[in-house]
């Protein structure tokens, strides 16, 4: 097990019990109307801020969604199998491939890239429409439909994600999820999750009013769950948008390397994890005060 006495065990930390819950804070924002950023890439000679002095005092690890705790590539090609399952008798010829390949180009990742498009529903709805060879032409909203009720039933999960949460949740370590996004998407995703049972909030900047790299919607996260922001540990896979934000809310960072490349002009503070495994092993070592 990951977080084991082998790897150096975190017996002894408490935590106040959470029921796994969605918890709201303040009032909700209007969707779409968000601060806009306030972290900036900073030069390497100008540290990030760092809270290693807190390290063995874990009590609380919050993770990001997409390509942390769920697969997005994986779940797109899930869910395009979904897609021509109900959608195959209108379709003049297709294949899983090619819709997943036109979703993931619009999805990228989860970041929206062509802006003539508010949302990446829209993208992605208007992109099957308009891309595949129809015998019966749905509308854009019922393709949209779709994904939004679709997409989130054929969440992947990533590799090592139920192993380290259990983990983690063994040791009573409070687990939570920030996530940019809409607020029922987030949530109807980690509801497919195995390991749901241990995910004591979902907090998203649709709910928040916040969106990352906004501190704020870091310290939204550890504000609900009672934590002091240097006793919570946060994981995710984007650089700015999740190590730089949650390091400026006063959090430590591990870095989920293989989906967005570290900036040049941003410097190397925290650790890095190739797997999910591999984040196990640092949060073990940083308990064990090492």
């Amino acid at each position: 097990m990951l977080l084991s006495a082998e790897v150096g065990g975190i017996e002894g930390l408490s935590a106040p019990q959470v029921p796994i819950h969605q918890a709201k804070v303040g009032d909700r924002h209007p969707a779409g109307r968000y601060p806009s950023g306030i972290l900036q890439l900073r030069p390497k000679s100008q540290p990030l801020p760092t809270s290693e002095a807190s390290r063995s005092n874990i009590r609380c690890v919050l993770f990001d969604l997409d390509n942390t705790l769920v697969h997005r590539s994986r779940s797109i090609a899930s869910y395009a199998e979904l897609f021509l399952a109900d959608f195959g008798e209108r379709l003049e010829s297709s294949s899983v491939a090619q819709v997943a390949r036109l979703i993931e180009v619009q999805d990228n990742g989860g970041y929206l890239v062509n802006r003539k498009f508010s949302t990446i529903k829209d993208a992605v709805a208007a992109t099957l429409v308009g891309n595949l060879q129809w015998k019966v032409l749905p509308s854009p909203a019922e393709v949209m439909s779709h994904w939004t009720s679709g997409f989130p039933v054929r969440t992947v999960e990533m590799d090592g994600a139920a192993a380290l949460v259990g983990a983690l949740a063994a040791q009573r370590i409070v687990i939570g999820i920030v996530s940019n996004g809409a607020d029922k998407s987030r949530v109807d995703t980690v509801a497919q999750l195995s390991f749901r049972r241990h995910i004591a909030i979902v907090v998203s900047s649709e709910r928040t009013g916040f969106r990352k790299p906004d501190s704020r919607l870091f310290a939204a996260a550890a504000a609900e769950l009672g934590f002091a922001h240097d006793e919570c540990v946060f994981v995710g896979d984007h650089p700015l948008n999740d190590i730089a934000g949650a390091l400026a809310a006063g959090m430590s960072a591990i870095w989920l390397s293989g989906f967005h490349p570290w900036p040049t002009d941003m410097p190397e503070t925290v650790p890095v994890a190739s797997s999910l495994a591999e984040v196990g092993q640092h949060i073990a070592m940083w308990a064990d005060g090492r």
